[in-house]
Protein backbone atom coordinates (compact mmCIF):
# COMPACT_ATOMS: atom_id res chain seq x y z
CA UNK A 1 0.00 0.00 0.00
CA UNK A 2 0.96 3.65 -0.26
CA UNK A 3 1.49 4.37 3.43
CA UNK A 4 5.22 3.75 3.17
CA UNK A 5 5.73 5.80 0.00
CA UNK A 6 6.85 9.01 1.80
CA UNK A 7 9.57 7.06 3.64
CA UNK A 8 10.63 5.42 0.38
CA UNK A 9 10.85 8.81 -1.31
CA UNK A 10 13.12 9.94 1.51
CA UNK A 11 15.26 6.81 1.03
CA UNK A 12 15.97 7.82 -2.57
CA UNK A 13 18.37 10.44 -1.18
CA UNK A 14 20.70 7.71 0.11
CA UNK A 15 22.87 6.43 -2.76
CA UNK A 16 23.24 3.03 -1.07
CA UNK A 17 19.46 2.61 -0.92
CA UNK A 18 18.53 4.27 -4.22
CA UNK A 19 18.34 1.20 -6.51
CA UNK A 20 16.48 -1.10 -4.11
CA UNK A 21 14.12 1.75 -3.21
CA UNK A 22 13.41 2.41 -6.88
CA UNK A 23 12.64 -1.29 -7.34
CA UNK A 24 10.24 -1.26 -4.39
CA UNK A 25 8.47 1.84 -5.66
CA UNK A 26 8.04 0.23 -9.06
CA UNK A 27 6.65 -2.94 -7.54
CA UNK A 28 3.99 -0.88 -5.74
CA UNK A 29 2.61 0.33 -9.05
CA UNK A 30 0.04 3.12 -9.06
CA UNK A 31 0.05 3.67 -5.26
CA UNK A 32 3.64 4.95 -5.69
CA UNK A 33 2.47 7.85 -7.90
CA UNK A 34 3.64 10.47 -5.36
CA UNK A 35 7.21 9.30 -6.12
CA UNK A 36 6.95 10.01 -9.86
CA UNK A 37 8.71 13.42 -9.71
CA UNK A 38 11.58 11.83 -7.75
CA UNK A 39 11.85 8.95 -10.22
CA UNK A 40 11.85 11.40 -13.14
CA UNK A 41 14.73 13.23 -11.42
CA UNK A 42 16.55 9.90 -10.97
CA UNK A 43 16.51 9.48 -14.77
CA UNK A 44 19.31 12.07 -14.75
CA UNK A 45 21.47 10.11 -12.29
CA UNK A 46 25.02 9.62 -13.54
CA UNK A 47 24.76 5.86 -13.11
CA UNK A 48 23.10 3.97 -15.94
CA UNK A 49 21.64 1.27 -13.66
CA UNK A 50 19.80 3.95 -11.69
CA UNK A 51 18.48 5.46 -14.93
CA UNK A 52 17.28 2.10 -16.21
CA UNK A 53 15.65 1.08 -12.93
CA UNK A 54 13.97 4.49 -12.65
CA UNK A 55 12.55 4.19 -16.15
CA UNK A 56 11.31 0.67 -15.39
CA UNK A 57 9.69 1.84 -12.15
CA UNK A 58 8.00 4.73 -13.93
CA UNK A 59 6.56 2.33 -16.47
CA UNK A 60 5.26 0.13 -13.65
CA UNK A 61 3.63 3.14 -12.00
CA UNK A 62 2.45 4.91 -15.15
CA UNK A 63 2.14 2.52 -18.08
CA UNK A 64 2.60 5.28 -20.68
CA UNK A 65 5.26 7.40 -18.99
CA UNK A 66 6.74 9.66 -21.66
CA UNK A 67 9.72 10.46 -19.41
CA UNK A 68 10.54 6.77 -18.95
CA UNK A 69 10.16 5.96 -22.63
CA UNK A 70 12.37 8.90 -23.66
CA UNK A 71 15.03 7.93 -21.10
CA UNK A 72 15.10 4.33 -22.32
CA UNK A 73 15.42 5.44 -25.95
CA UNK A 74 18.25 7.79 -24.95
CA UNK A 75 20.04 4.94 -23.16
CA UNK A 76 19.67 2.57 -26.10
CA UNK A 77 20.80 5.21 -28.58
CA UNK A 78 23.70 6.28 -26.38
CA UNK A 79 22.71 9.92 -26.72
CA UNK A 80 23.72 12.61 -24.22
CA UNK A 81 22.12 12.23 -20.85
CA UNK A 82 23.00 8.54 -20.65
CA UNK A 83 26.30 8.23 -18.84
CA UNK A 84 28.23 5.06 -18.23
CA UNK A 85 28.68 4.20 -14.61
CA UNK A 86 28.39 0.49 -14.10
Amino acid sequence: NATGVPALIESLKDERLRVPTIDILGSLGEPAKPAVPNLVAALQDQRVPVQIRSAAALLQIEKNSDDAIKALIRLVDGTPGAKAGW
